[in-house]
């Protein structure tokens, strides 16, 4: 969904590097230092967020924002 804690564990940002303070995370979210740095959503747990490992989403569903 284009939110990450790439460059600091448990700080997450958008791709654009903005801060992110809106949250929806699902009880499958497990906050793991070091392992999973991307966000998605995912149909499993009612469109809420998880965390995965980067470049290993194999749900395929996408939030995309378009700026014209």
């Amino acid at each position: 969904i284009g939110l990450n804690d790439r460059a600091k564990d448990g700080v997450w940002v958008w791709d654009s590097g903005d801060p992110s303070t809106f949250r929806a995370w699902s009880s499958w979210y497990n906050p793991n230092p070091n392992s999973e740095d991307v966000a998605h959503m995912g149909s499993f747990v009612g469109g809420l967020w998880n965390d995965d490992l980067s470049g290993d989403l194999q749900f395929g569903q996408a939030l995309v924002e378009y700026i014209n």
